[in-house]
């Protein structure tokens, strides 16, 4: 009995500390959906993308978040007003990765132009969750014997109806400034934007049992500014999540050197941020007209973790653009 208290009692916190997981990306330049869904409209290319981030958790397991989009720019007499993007995503959490989700989300964002180089762009997702709680994954004292762990023995537990189907509505809305365009529109690129994303709109109900436990509304604000020097670009960026009381935020730059004497290859670039969940983010990227390639390691600052304390995270994000 004693195991299935402690296994219950750590599911429980390991599922509150997934809760915003959609948002966990800390590369979240590298991957705007989760972050400014509205922001998508910035891309100029369709492009397929993968991501995958590692959270190693102080007590020894870890938080597996994995995701595939497809985005595709929306062309009207040779314009772009828009764009749409699929996205399918991955999680797994818990001893053994005990609990999972997975999700399917579509999204469309659709570009105003204010003057020629100042445009608002309104986004919207919708999509579902699918929770589930991996019974064979499961360790109680029924399958203990004399101290010893039989996993072929049945668990005695039955927790079949621990599986949730939610519906998800998320909106937001994005502004882009675009120095140049008046002049050649083709080359123009964004110098600065700024984006409110509303995620959790229907406010579902995602708990495992019958008692009524709404999953309430986040808000994320992101936004960055790119300095040019000669071949160097110095991006400031932020982003700040706020849900049921709860205020976290991110800042940090990219440094990019533009590559001028290559075809293809167009940035390469470092950047660095911090957390008010004390970690350092770091980044490496490589940016070509064909692909884009991103890793990060995150780091905690605070000494005295505990419990499910992150330990350290790593992420990738690589992008084909066509």
């Amino acid at each position: 009995m004693l195991k299935k208290t402690f296994f219950i009692f750590s599911f429980l916190i390991q599922v509150e500390s997934i809760r915003a997981q959609q948002s966990s990306y800390s590369l979240y330049d590298a991957n705007p959906v989760f972050t400014n869904l509205a922001g998508i409209t910035i891309q100029n290319q369709r492009q397929v993308s993968v991501g995958f981030k590692s959270i190693g958790l102080d007590g020894g397991d870890k938080i597996m978040l994995s995701s595939l989009r497809y985005l595709n720019p929306l062309m009207f007499s040779g314009k772009k007003k828009g764009a749409v993007d699929v996205n399918v995503f991955t999680e797994q959490t818990g001893v053994n990765g005990i609990f999972q989700q997975s999700g399917v989300i579509l999204g469309g964002a659709y570009d105003v132009n204010i003057t020629e180089e100042h445009k608002l762009s309104f986004g919207l997702q919708g999509g579902a969750v699918f929770r589930t709680v991996n019974e064979n994954r499961i360790r109680t004292d029924n399958q203990y014997s004399n101290g010893a762990f039989d996993p072929n023995a049945p668990s005695g537990e039955t927790i079949s109806n621990w599986k949730k189907t939610t519906v998800i509505i998320n909106s937001g809305l994005n502004w882009t400034y675009t120095p140049g365009q008046k002049s050649d529109k083709a080359k123009g690129t964004p110098r600065a934007w700024a984006g409110l994303s509303f995620y959790n709109l229907n406010q579902t109900n995602a708990t495992f049992y019958s008692d009524d436990k709404r999953v309430p509304i986040r808000f994320i604000f992101s936004g960055g500014y790119v300095f040019r020097f000669n071949q160097f670009e110095i991006t400031p960026t932020a982003r700040g999540i706020y849900e049921a009381s709860i205020y976290q935020w991110n800042g940090g730059a990219l440094l990019d050197y533009l590559v001028m004497n290559a075809s293809d290859l167009q940035k390469i670039g470092c950047g660095i941020w911090y957390s008010n969940a004390k970690s350092a983010i770091f980044s490496l990227r490589v940016s070509h007209v064909r692909y884009m390639i991103t890793a990060g390691y995150e780091l905690p600052l605070n000494a005295d973790i505990s419990g499910t304390a992150m330990s350290n995270a790593i992420e990738t994000h690589l992008a084909w653009k066509f």
